[in-house]
């Protein structure tokens, strides 16, 4: 075996002697604290050094800025476009960012990503624990894996070399020692990417409530959120339209009395009434965990109100039974047709019963707060009819429905709901003013109390 080994050497450097350095683009290593902040510059100049053995010319924040500007430069591994959009201003094809950090135990970790030109997502991860004394192990890691992307993608461009060379401030590339380094490459194990339970630069927050399903997976961060896009640390914005059937409407009729010209009293009677008409709403939430989200639904239910007015003229004696004869039996009431908005109120609470994939059903709980104001009435000269009020209407909430996610910041939801309305206004209501209303009116028709909708819409997650 170590008979073919040299033998490879010795071809790779009897060929490697035309070969240039490789440049390599790494920036200051982010420490997550100030504190960290000489473990950081020593695990970076520890990864330099094995680098530069590797035959690869790293060119450092400090060697690009004058051609970028520093601010471009400055703690990459906590900007999401660095360093994407810096390579293609850069002599070289791969960079390396790292990000030195303390897990949820206390651990010492290094967060590592490679990038390449052309790609916007890291090409490679390593999640790798820092033991004290271990830069040597941490920096062989990344330096295999920065040669495995190196080999993939073939030799330099030598105008390339060159225009790295100058920023390094090297005139020709060293000599390298090429069979000591390929007995190196040919004898190194091979070292895939680590599961890096953060992601490419994404905040823990969105595998809360799902990182041991994302650890069973096997799969690299970025493919395993765009294939169970978990809803977890998003904020989340509903669209959302459809239809109310129910106690949608409300019906009403108002009446005064009148004694020689005179109005001695009056009385209403307003309740609900059965119909269906369209809805629209807007909804906030958060979801905290993958399985659950929480917020404030805010909409408005279309509706009408029917009304119906009279003055009744009535004899100022009363009869045997203590009532009073009405003058004018035979007109009828004046009926008007309203349109009404009624504004509803709903915190909710969600729970996903398969919190991951791209089909989630879920069920929801919550209360509804259905405000309505008080009614409008035109006022006849000499007459004074009294107006309903308005009010809150409190009710329970329930229904579920199923989210489809096409990808992990959108989705398409149908819902349906059911509310039970309770409170005195949910039902009819009368009420006199003056002298007692002794008149004999309808009586309005009962409901039961419900709203049945069915939605639909669009959700945005950030």
């Amino acid at each position: 075996m170590m008979g073919w080994l040299g033998i490879c050497a010795w071809l790779l450097g009897a060929s490697g002697t035309a070969r240039a350095e490789e440049p390599v683009f790494v920036p200051d290593f982010t420490p997550e604290k100030p504190e960290d902040f000489a473990v950081s510059s020593s695990l970076q100049a520890a990864v330099t050094e094995r680098l530069a053995e590797a035959d690869v010319l790293v060119l450092t924040g400090d060697m690009v800025a004058p051609k970028l500007g520093g601010n471009r430069v400055e703690r990459c591994a906590e900007r999401l476009p660095c360093p994407s959009n810096l390579l293609p201003d850069l002599p070289t094809r791969i960079a390396v960012v790292a990000r030195v950090e303390h897990d949820e135990h206390g651990t010492l970790v290094g967060h590592v990503y490679l990038f390449q030109t052309a790609v916007t997502e890291p090409v490679d991860s390593m999640y790798i624990p820092i033991a004290p004394g271990d830069e040597a192990v941490f920096s062989g890691q990344v330096a295999s894996a920065v040669r495995a992307l190196i080999a993939q993608l073939g030799p330099p461009e030598p105008e390339m070399v060159a225009q790295a060379l100058a920023l390094a401030g090297k005139a020709a590339p060293p000599p390298a020692p090429w069979r000591r380094q390929a007995l190196r490459r040919l004898a190194a194990p091979h070292r895939g990417p680590r599961h890096d339970p953060r992601g490419h630069g994404r905040l823990p927050r969105h595998l809360y409530g799902s990182i041991g399903a994302f650890r069973k997976s096997g799969l690299d961060p970025r493919d395993w959120l765009y294939r169970a896009m978990p809803h977890a640390g998003r904020l989340a914005f509903e669209v959302r339209g459809g239809l109310g059937l129910g106690d949608i409407d409300r019906v009403g009729d108002v009446r005064v009395e009148q004694i020689d010209g005179e109005q001695t009293s009056s009385w209403y009677q307003e309740g609900p009434a059965p119909s269906r008409n369209v809805r629209g709403a807007l909804f906030v939430g958060y979801a905290p965990a993958t399985m659950i989200d929480l917020g404030v639904l805010v909409g408005l239910q279309y509706g009408n109100r029917t009304l119906t007015t009279q003055a009744l003229r009535v004899s100022p004696t009363e009869t045997t039974g203590g009532e009073r004869t009405v003058l004018n039996p035979d007109t009828a009431p004046d009926e008007y047709l309203l349109d009404a908005l009624n504004l509803y109120l709903q915190p909710r609470v969600r729970l996903y019963v398969v919190p991951l994939g791209p089909a989630k059903p879920y069920v929801v709980t919550g209360a509804d707060l259905r405000f309505f104001d008080r009614y409008q009435i035109d006022q006849p000269a000499n007459l004074v009819y009294p107006s309903p009020p308005g009010g809150l209407i409190p009710g329970w909430l329930g229904g579920g429905g199923m989210m489809i996610d096409p990808g992990p910041i959108v989705g398409f939801f149908a819902e349906g709901t059911y509310v039970r309305h309770f409170g005195p206004l949910s039902a009819v209501r009368s009420d006199s003013f003056g002298d007692p209303w002794t008149h004999a009116e309808r009586k309005l028709p009962a409901t039961d109390g419900i709203t049945v909708s069915v939605t639909g819409g669009v959700q945005f997650r950030l």
